[in-house]
């Protein structure tokens, strides 16, 4: 990403991961709200990009995608499960000239 925006002419630019619970787990309570957003975003967005990628790549017809998005939906559900999701931001200033 950083590389193609200085190809494209902008500056200043930074960039910062930062991770995220993938569910509610946290004991931070802004981090409990954030897992929930994720959560929730994942679990409606899951069975989208599986359309997309396993038919493709894998072969995959409709059932064994639906079957395969019903199990991920189920794992994100376990609270047990503390996974984390990775949100890069990445800043960059348009030049004055452009």
């Amino acid at each position: 990403m950083e590389k193609g925006l200085k190809n494209a002419g902008f500056t200043n630019i930074t960039s910062e991961d930062y991770y995220v619970p993938a569910a509610p787990w946290s004991d931070d309570p802004k981090m409990k709200q954030l897992g929930l957003y994720q959560s929730v975003a994942m679990t409606h967005d899951v069975e989208g990009f599986l359309v997309y990628f396993m038919p493709n790549y894998l072969g995959w017809t409709p059932k064994e995608i639906t079957n395969y998005a019903a199990t991920i939906r189920r794992e994100f559900r376990e609270a047990k499960i503390h996974s984390n999701a990775r949100w890069r931001m990445v800043r960059a200033q348009k030049p004055w000239d452009a």
